[in-house]
């Protein structure tokens, strides 16, 4: 917890996903760069206005990869 987040840098393919912490109560959404499979950011929910804003602050992505959600679909179209 005491380490500084990792730099984002270039994405060009990203991964959406969410995740249960607790089955059927609470739920989040994981970010992936699919070119490193390494982890970029973490969400507490998932609809798509964490996903949107963060987005726009990468406008270098080209490529979503991700489920039928349509949270993270509205949140792309943004």
């Amino acid at each position: 917890m005491a380490l500084s987040d990792p730099e984002v840098g270039e994405v060009e393919v990203l991964g959406v996903d969410d995740f249960a912490s607790r089955k059927g109560r609470h739920y989040g959404t994981v970010l992936i760069d699919m070119d490193t499979h390494r982890p970029l950011d973490l969400f507490d929910g998932r609809d798509g206005e964490d996903l949107a804003a963060w987005l726009r602050e990468h406008p270098e992505i080209r490529v979503i990869c991700r489920d039928r959600s349509s949270g993270y679909g509205e949140g792309t179209r943004r």
